[in-house]
């Protein structure tokens, strides 16, 4: 679905950008893995909801953004795997439960599993990119199906972000 406004996608990286500038002692004691706690099912899209990236050793739960505080979420104004458009999500690499802690470390051809509506997406790394914090370029519509996964850059800081960028496998 194309974009009705950026004050959502804003909504996510105001987010991220308070989040970074906790001290690093304020991590979360959590881990990427870890399931959401009783009650907080709600807070996500759907409990079926998940992503696996293997190369990092992330397997979470899928909210929805601005509530990624138990893991990565769907930017609301994006499309869903299968839709055949931009599915775009976000999450924090040092807080919470810093699901994208590694996000650095993907490779071309790395898989990327998404879990939705009870089908399961598997998406190849095409590339990475360092963007400023207002580059909403990296989120548009690009009018075919990819996977693009955001979060702050440097790790403890919102100055960039790292966007990486997958396409459907097969």
């Amino acid at each position: 679905m194309r974009f009705r406004s950026l004050k959502a996608v804003a909504v996510a990286l105001v987010a991220c950008a308070a989040a970074a500038t906790a001290a690093p002692s304020a991590l979360s004691a959590g881990r990427a893995g870890a399931r959401p706690e009783a009650g907080g099912a709600a807070r996500h899209a759907s409990s079926l909801a998940r992503i696996e990236i293997p190369r990092i050793g992330l397997d979470a739960p899928l909210g929805v953004v601005p509530n990624l505080d138990r893991g990565p979420g769907f930017y609301p104004d994006t499309s869903r795997p299968g839709d055949g458009r931009t599915v775009a999500i976000a999450g924090h690499r040092t807080t919470h439960t810093r699901p994208f802690w590694a996000l650095n470390e993907l490779r071309r051809g790395d898989p990327i599993v998404i879990f939705w509506s009870g089908r399961r997406y598997v998406y190849r790394v095409t590339g990475m990119q360092i963007v400023s914090p207002t580059d909403w370029s990296v989120v548009q519509e690009q009018g075919y199906e990819r996977l693009v996964l955001s979060s702050c850059n440097p790790r403890f800081s919102a100055r960039q972000r790292i966007v990486v960028f997958a396409l459907p496998q097969g």
